[in-house]
Parts: structure tokens; sequence; C-alpha cells
């Protein structure tokens, strides 16, 4: 499919300003998507997206006070700009998408260009993999020390 011209009246749902040619974009969630889809987001705010997402992420981390949060920062690792309630994916329109609302391309209007919208300081490759086993490592911390105040309670009690 070929790209659309911006589609009037079309206004970004972070800063509400009007999206204009110079600052409308289309998405793909995933790379081999047939179709490109307009994105609700000006760019300006997607790149807002991609300067902070990760900051975020690691700040998310810091606040993890249990294991099942912890197994869930494991599970959703962000690579690319994402946000679910804008980047839906057609692939599977029930919401289940391993993607997660993120997006892998993002075509400029304004200049023709095609890029991936990787996040500023996401772990790529072998670091990625590396964090995600320090995480994982963290998930299960919290377990043993689940275990250990389980077995101290029950030594309280003897």
């Amino acid at each position: 499919m070929s790209h659309q011209s911006p589609p009037p009246d079309l206004d970004c749902k972070i800063c509400y300003c009007p999206i204009e040619p110079e600052s409308y974009c289309e998405y793909k969630v995933h790379e081999d998507d047939d179709e490109w889809s307009p994105a609700s987001l000006c760019y300006d705010c997607i790149e807002y997206l991609r300067q902070g997402q990760w900051e975020h992420h690691l700040e998310l981390v810091k606040k993890v006070d249990c294991r099942r949060s912890a197994i869930a920062i494991c599970r959703n690792v962000p690579i690319f700009v994402h946000e679910k309630s804008v980047f839906c994916c057609k692939k599977h329109p029930d919401g289940n998408c391993p993607n997660n609302g993120q997006i892998e391309l993002l075509w400029k209007y304004d200049n023709d260009e095609v890029i991936q919208p990787v996040l500023i300081g996401a772990k790529l490759g072998k670091d990625r993999e590396e964090y995600i086993a320090e995480l994982e490592q963290y998930a299960l911390a919290f377990e043993a020390d689940k275990e250990e105040e389980l077995g101290e309670l029950t030594k309280k009690d003897e």
C-alpha cells in the first residue's frame, strides 16, 4: 500500500495540535505488515516518547516491589516507541499483539523517510539479553526473599 496524505482535521492525541504535513507520520507495528497506518500523534510527540520511554521503563524497574510486577517488567522490556492506545495492530485486533503497542517502523510524510523508532537508551542485541537475564534474577530474588521470610516466621513459632 502506498502512503496517504495527512487526513484533514487530524489532531495529535498528546499535544492536541493539528497534525500538519510536516508533522504527519504513518507506522507499522510489525515490519512485515502490508499496510501503513496513520499515526494519531504528531512527529514531535512521537520523538518525545522515543526520548523518554526508556527512562520511564528504568523508573518502573526501581519501583518494583513484588515478584509479579518484576515478571511483568521482564516480559515487557521495550525497544521501540510504544503507546498501545494509539498504535493499533491490525494483525491482532483483539489487543493481544506480542509487540504490545510498539511500532517497528515509522514513515515521515515531509521527507519520505522510513525510520526504526528505537528508544533512546534501549538495550539491543546481547546487551538486551543480559539486561533481561538480570531482571529475571531480580524477579526470582523476590521469591527467595519470600521463602526466607516464611522460614523466619516458622522458626519464631517453634
